[in-house]
């Protein structure tokens, strides 16, 4: 049996659907049990993942954790890191010690394959997670800000979680404790947690299994040491997970990237392809971005890294139906 987290409110609602039907179309035939922990969803949400889970066959593989905002009052929240962020520290004291490890995925991804793989990656008894590495893991100024300069710095948007150490340590605590202490470093409170309190307890996983959209763009564009050029390229042909981990999300008509018909694809097969996607910005902000592109990024896909554009004309046939 897998075990797979999610974390949205009912303002998330949407981007959970999509995440939640690209998990089960992706994993057919395999045993798994979706825990989503939430501030509260709507009788609607909750309808449409009743019937998500008829679709597939799988009644009951999804749990619902009703959480209350008094546990997150000491922590610091914003619009862009709700106290939701923070909703992932719970699994270990929320699910029965017999479940040991959870796969941890943000609701701005798809599920594009059998997860399984990474399910079975070993996790010693001394690591606590699995994680990819940040677009930006090898940036001097991300490392100077949280005053580390060793190792890898990874992206919290998927986690594979070793539950069993999470509850010897007591992580939650810590790395609560962390972020409440150190406000003026932690721009990002739960990722930089992770990757200052626990730097020595993690291993790095594929790209694959975290691929967030802008490492199609070319090398340069990222801040990401040249020797992980070709491991990257070659994780483009095998993606698991794709992280839509920018200002502007695929649910949104203004959003323009070459991998958003990823996103659309399992939107038009879900229980939520009725829910009509809105613009982020105004018509004036869309028109003056679009005149910058223009000058900046002449060409159609000039912009993309020239050795993806074969294995994207793949991934548009798979996924343009």
């Amino acid at each position: 049996m897998m075990h797979i987290g999610l974390c949205a409110d009912e303002n998330f609602a949407l981007p959970l659907g999509v995440c939640l039907d690209s998990i089960f179309e992706s994993n057919q035939g395999e045993e798994l049990t979706v825990h989503v922990i939430t501030q509260g969803l709507s009788d609607k949400t909750l309808s449409r993942i009743k019937k998500t889970e008829e679709k597939y066959g799988s009644p009951g593989s999804v749990k619902i954790y009703n959480i209350t905002d008094d546990i997150f009052s000491q922590y610091p929240i914003s619009d862009q890191f709700p106290e939701s962020i923070y909703f992932r520290y719970l699994y270990a004291q929320l699910l029965p010690d017999s479940i040991e490890r959870i796969i941890y995925i943000d609701c701005d991804t798809v599920v594009l394959s059998c997860l399984r793989e990474l399910w079975k990656i070993p996790l010693d008894d001394d690591i606590l997670l699995g994680a990819v590495e940040d677009r930006n893991g090898d940036d001097i100024l991300i490392r100077n800000r949280i005053g580390r300069w060793d190792g890898t710095y990874f992206n919290s948007g998927v986690l594979l979680m070793n539950l069993k150490v999470w509850r010897r340590l007591d992580a939650f605590k810590v790395l609560a404790d962390f972020i409440r202490n150190n406000h003026d470093i932690c721009i990002y409170p739960d990722q930089d947690a992770i990757n200052v309190v626990f730097a020595n307890r993690m291993v790095r996983l594929p790209y694959q299994y975290n691929f967030t959209i802008s490492f199609i763009e070319p090398f340069d564009r990222f801040r990401l040491h040249l020797s992980k050029k070709e491991e990257l390229e070659q994780a483009f042909g095998k993606l698991a997970i794709v992280h839509f981990a920018a200002e502007k999300k695929p649910w949104h008509k203004d959003s323009k990237h070459p991998l958003l018909f990823l996103w659309h694809y399992f939107h038009r097969h879900s229980e939520w392809h009725d829910v009509k996607l809105t613009n982020k910005h105004s018509w004036i902000h869309r028109l003056m971005t679009k005149i910058v592109v223009l000058i900046l990024y002449p060409g159609k896909k000039e912009w993309l890294n020239p050795n993806f554009r074969e294995q994207l004309k793949v991934y548009e046939e798979n996924y343009t139906a």
